[in-house]
């Protein structure tokens, strides 16, 4: 992957590039080396809400296997409209996902397939309403975790 590509995608044309070729290439391109320990506010403190409404939040060797990635500017947001996914290898190596959309377009307030769209707006700032991006943050957690459950019936 060329240098700086992953963060400038606007300034290339690059032909369509497949689900499981972005997917690699926005793991590859993780501005952090941990994907249990995302140096984004946003994305560590959904983590441990997806962690805590999955009742693995105490389980520490489960929670190795919890991970969350940014694929913002990657293929995976140019092409798939996937700004980042969360990840939980089961006991048996099975992988759940479950991939979210940020949009602050009204247009595009539904989900589409099985990627999960969030209002970027009713996230709010933590700054200004600390109360009201928890709970929204809890709340999207709560939405991951049924989607992983609905995948696969044998969560552990």
């Amino acid at each position: 992957i060329p240098e700086g590509l992953l963060q400038n995608m606007g300034k290339y044309e690059l032909p369509y590039i497949s689900f499981d070729d972005s997917l690699a290439m926005a793991k590859a391109g993780q501005p952090w080396e941990d994907p249990t320990n995302p140096k984004k506010d946003f994305l560590r403190e959904l983590r441990i809400e997806v962690a805590d409404a999955l009742g693995i939040g105490q389980d520490e060797e489960a929670l190795e296997r919890l991970h969350i990635y940014t694929a913002v500017g990657s293929p995976l947001d140019v092409f798939h409209k996937i700004d980042f996914f969360v990840e939980y290898e089961q006991k048996d190596g099975h992988i759940l996902r479950v991939t979210c959309d940020l949009t602050e377009d009204p247009a595009r307030k539904k989900n589409m397939g099985d990627i999960l769209v969030i209002d970027a707006n009713a996230l709010g700032d933590p700054a200004n309403d600390e109360k009201r991006y928890l709970d929204a943050i809890s709340g999207l957690a709560q939405n991951i975790a049924r989607n992983f459950r609905s995948q696969e019936s044998r969560f552990n």
